[in-house]
């Protein structure tokens, strides 16, 4: 046996061994919650996946995205669903490709509730919520939501609502400021 055909067995059984811890862990880390925080540096770079298939504590609230209109006298409109919800048809188990834009929105809108606990657990001003990520890209869908002519700014609203719940009372879980229309003489198409 010469030198490089030895070499390259071990590097293969190295990489073999790397690999089967590699897999090893993930798999504890899906059953075991502690698993990550023992090693935060493979967790932090995202080695470690964690999925959550089955949630623990599954959701038990819907949360929606809507917006309101004002126009240039003053009148604020009704509230209008960002995204409005759709029937399920049989085939969106397996391909649903309008699932990827309200999980974005429902993504957004978790990561603002979180953000918007952390403001205020820290006594930040009030404000800073709105130079947050979350809250700038809900603000880019809803300002690109078809909008009339006669509107000149458009505020955005989270709703949490318990459909499954017998004492079923939406509520307003965030209220943005309005926000003016770059150009009022153009409508959004």
């Amino acid at each position: 046996m010469d030198s490089s055909h030895l070499l390259c067995t071990t590097i293969d059984f190295a990489l073999a061994g790397l690999f089967a811890a590699w897999f090893l862990i993930s798999v504890a880390a899906q059953l075991r919650d502690d698993v990550q925080a023992r090693m935060p540096a493979l967790s932090g770079a995202g080695l470690i996946p964690r999925w959550a298939f089955f949630a623990p504590r599954p959701a038990t609230h819907d949360t929606h995205l809507m917006y309101r209109d004002r126009d240039s006298f003053g009148t604020i409109g009704p509230l209008v669903p960002v995204t409005s919800p759709e029937s399920r048809r049989w085939f969106h188990a397996v391909w649903n490709p309008n699932k990827f834009h309200t999980k974005v929105v429902d993504d957004l809108m978790a990561a603002m509730a979180v953000q918007k606990r952390d403001i205020e657990h820290h006594d930040f001003a009030g404000q800073s919520l709105m130079l947050t990520v979350p809250y700038i890209a809900l603000l880019h869908i809803v300002m690109h939501a078809r909008r009339p002519e006669t509107s000149v700014a458009r505020q955005f609203v989270i709703i949490n609502d318990q459909p499954f719940s017998p004492d079923r009372h939406p509520e307003v879980g965030f209220v943005s400021k309005f926000h003016a229309f770059s150009r009022v003489d153009e409508p959004c198409t």
